[in-house]
């Protein structure tokens, strides 16, 4: 008897052990933006980059799937990348960065993407881990902006224009 209450007590156990439902994405929004990191600037302040007004291709894409803002669950970062426009600066002058979202509806900046540190043998190209927040309610809105926070463990002897590539999954 005793046997049989175990097994029972096993396969109960072992029946409530399931693989979370991960929902595939339908479309991906993306978005091109573009901001300048002068040259100089100091190794003790935090540097703020303020990119204003981004369009939101959200409803464009809700259109083209014949999709409602309700049909979605949510909306994750996807990719966050930096791209020298000129390709020769480098960005190992960063030790660490942070993009956050807002918009004017909604002026709480969330972080979207981070690199903590930045390696040392970092390009002109600078791809960023992108978070698990939740950004339905930003890309809602017809434009969004961003907000790039840099610190530097060096001075950049150079201007560099810098190219931010952004995408977001939608669930």
């Amino acid at each position: 008897m005793a046997r049989w209450l175990w097994l029972v007590i096993g396969m109960y156990l072992f029946s409530g052990c399931r693989k979370d439902e991960v929902s595939k994405a339908i479309f991906t929004v993306e978005s091109t933006t573009s901001f300048t990191i002068p040259a100089g600037l100091n190794t003790v302040e935090t540097h703020y980059f303020l990119v204003e007004n981004i369009p939101s291709s959200l409803n464009a894409q809700l259109k083209s799937h014949n999709l409602t803002l309700d049909d979605l669950t949510k909306i994750n970062p996807l990719q966050c990348r930096l791209i020298a426009l000129d390709g020769s600066p480098t960005y190992q002058f960063i030790e660490n960065i942070s993009v956050r979202i807002y918009t004017k509806k909604n002026p709480t900046k969330r972080e979207i993407a981070f690199m903590e540190p930045v390696p040392l043998n970092t390009g002109s190209n600078l791809q960023l881990f992108p978070t698990l927040i939740d950004v339905k309610d930003y890309l809602s809105s017809s434009v969004y902006s961003v907000e790039i926070r840099l610190r530097l463990r060096g001075f950049s002897s150079r201007t560099v224009d810098t190219r931010l590539d952004l995408a977001f999954e939608a669930r």
